[in-house]
């Protein structure tokens, strides 16, 4: 069973491989697709996932005023 500690862990690869502020050089850019992807698996396997709340601990598509809770 995938819990909120994995979604975390996920969304945190997602944020550390697609944000590389120091060396924006080495910014590797991980597919929209692949990261809706994942949300539509998370959603449908746990109906407590907050995609938003995903969306922005991986700072993917999320402006950066935004706080989710």
């Amino acid at each position: 069973m995938i819990t909120k500690k994995h979604f975390e862990a996920i969304a945190d690869i997602i944020r550390v491989n697609t944000h590389t502020a120091q060396r924006p050089e080495m910014q590797t850019y991980i597919s929209t697709w692949a990261v809706e992807e994942l949300i539509a698996y998370f959603s449908k396997i746990n109906p407590s996932f907050n995609d938003e709340k995903f969306r922005y601990v991986a700072r993917f598509n999320v402006p950066k005023n935004k706080e989710v809770a």
